[in-house]
């Protein structure tokens, strides 16, 4: 992920940067989701990261925060955020979002999205680099050698046995050896 922030960090404008981040998310894990879109006078991001139909709060949480953040810092202004919304839990007291985000999201939704002005698209980030963004897309596209971007999850065994790790920490128990091993149709002898 740390590259595709810098790539999308050396974008002209926020809507480049975020649909640097859409374009390439797969490079992160094939198991994220991202979509920017313009509706009317609002601009929604959304995210969805899933492990065998899990969603992962804090990834999600973070990655809005980080967004947040980031085009705050690169475009030298605070973001107009004019809606958030989770699609899980509160993970976090109510005033720490608010101290965030500048507003209380909304909770247990069908989806997961942030909503700014449809205005700030066009904002230029302070942070562009046309020779770093040249630079890093080859990097990020240089992971698929073709250029192509996997739709599915790999399904080698290694990361069979990670997704199983990854859905039990997401269903709040602790991975035993045993227990993966099973779920993966193996023995650990």
């Amino acid at each position: 992920m740390h590259i595709l922030a810098h790539l999308a960090l050396r974008c002209a404008t926020v809507a480049a940067a975020l649909d640097a981040l859409c374009s390439y998310a797969s490079v992160v894990s094939p198991t994220d989701l991202m979509q920017s879109e313009k509706i009317g006078n609002v601009a929604r991001f959304s995210f969805e990261h899933r492990t065998d139909g899990l969603t992962n709060p804090w990834i999600v949480e973070h990655y809005f925060s980080m967004i947040v953040v980031f085009l705050t810092r690169a475009t030298g202004k605070p973001l107009p955020i004019r809606r958030i919304e989770f699609s899980f839990p509160a993970q976090a007291a109510l005033n720490a979002y608010e101290k965030r985000f500048g507003l209380i999201p909304l909770f247990d939704s069908t989806h997961s999205y942030i909503e700014f002005d449809a205005e700030i698209l066009e904002w230029p980030l302070l942070t562009r680099d046309e020779y770093m963004h040249g630079i890093l897309d080859k990097v990020v596209k240089s992971e698929f050698g073709n250029g192509d971007i996997p739709t599915a999850p790999s399904t080698s065994f290694l990361e069979k046995v990670r997704r199983e790790i990854v859905r039990t920490f997401l269903l709040g128990s602790t991975p035993s050896m045993e227990a993966v091993a099973r779920e993966c149709l193996c023995s650990i002898k």
